[in-house]
């Protein structure tokens, strides 16, 4: 009898072996991850708020059933007016009333709790996979100059789009704020896209969305070590101002990558990703959209911030032109291979070598 096993299990499992030789030959030890449960819990209220949003918006009858018990309205006033003195008149704070909300209004509407709670499995693989990735680009950087490539694909943007990506961040200046509010809310659009898949009834869908994930990273990690370019924000000596969340975030990304290339001993680096070519910001939203696309509304208003994506991580000088391009085939390339299952026949049910026939007697 045969055994079907998803094609990105085993890139995972294969992945996660090899990363032992790999840090071992690099002389990197990955740090201890202590940001992980703040990046887990961050994405959990992201993905509750996307997934509230996207319902409302997105799904047909979501504004009558709303309008049709007044009685909400009461505890939607309510909620703030409890918990912004707690947490502040802020973003954050408003951020975590809308999911408060959100889940009064997934219990009013006789929501199924068992079937949200059942992404956490998908989202925490991800998660999983995503560590190895970062593992991998920390071992690949130790050995690959992190920006070797980043004159090429700024020529190349040039001469395929006439576009100067450090001359469009600096023109844009005023939108660094929203673009900045686009770019880190990624996180929530890929949770929320598992949320729809398991409330519905689809939890292999959300896994096969997670390995199509976790498949683009590996192979945007080759695709790396071939070309290593860490982002137009490397070449730009002017770059954004200081007080911008993403700022320091590229400059630690340099100064990381720096001492990891020319570390001599062992060293105990921070995860790190550092990989410009192919725009990973690109691919993970994309897939979202494809498998929400049986609601197409949904996948309509996913595929929307896209558009609007795409001009933000300009805007930000994270990826080049070139790099979201490559990222729109690498989410072709991975929504069709990493769902693909491979047969393995175990070995007690492997047939047995025909018996030779015995021999006819022959006529007389």
């Amino acid at each position: 009898m045969k055994e079907l096993t998803k094609l990105h299990f085993v890139l995972s499992a294969l992945a996660l072996l090899l990363l032992i030789p790999a840090c071992l030959y690099a002389r990197v030890r990955p740090d201890n991850p202590r940001l992980l449960l703040i990046f887990v819990l961050g994405g959990i209220f992201q993905s509750a708020a996307w997934a509230g949003l996207l319902y409302q918006l997105g799904m047909r009858g979501a504004w009558r059933a709303l309008a049709t018990r007044w009685q909400r309205f009461l505890i939607t006033l309510a909620i703030p007016l409890i918990l912004l003195p707690i947490f502040g008149v802020d973003l954050q704070g408003f951020l975590i009333c809308f999911v408060a909300v959100v889940i009064v209004e997934f219990h009013f509407r006789s929501g199924r709790w068992r079937a949200a709670l059942a992404s956490f499995a998908p989202w925490l693989y991800l998660i999983l996979c995503l560590q190895i990735a970062l593992a991998w680009n920390t071992a690949i950087v130790s050995v690959r100059h992190y920006n070797l490539y980043d004159r090429f694909f700024q020529r190349l943007d040039w001469t395929l789009f006439h576009l100067s990506v450090q001359h469009l961040a600096h023109s844009a200046s005023a939108f660094y704020i929203p673009a900045e509010a686009l770019y880190y809310s990624m996180p929530g659009v890929m949770g929320a896209a598992m949320l729809f898949l398991c409330i519905s009834g689809d939890r292999a869908a959300a896994w096969d969305l997670a390995g199509c994930i976790a498949v683009a990273y590996y192979f945007s990690l080759a695709l790396f070590f071939c070309f290593p370019a860490n982002g137009p924000f490397s070449l730009d000596p002017v770059h954004m101002p200081a007080n911008l969340h993403t700022a320091a975030i590229q400059h630690a990304s340099q100064f990381n990558a720096r001492v990891l290339y020319h570390h001599s001993g062992w060293i105990e680096a921070a995860y790190g990703y550092f990989v410009a070519f192919p725009s990973m910001h690109v691919v993970q939203p994309l897939l979202a959209g494809w498998y929400l696309r049986r609601w197409k509304r949904v996948a309509g208003l996913v595929f929307f911030y896209c558009a609007l994506l795409a001009p933000s991580i300009l805007i930000l000088e994270w990826h080049y032109a070139v790099d979201i391009v490559g990222g729109i085939f690498v989410a072709i390339l991975a929504a069709w291979l990493a769902p693909m299952s491979l047969r393995i026949i175990p070995r007690t049910a492997r047939p047995s070598a025909p018996e030779p026939e015995s021999a006819q007697p022959s006529g007389s």
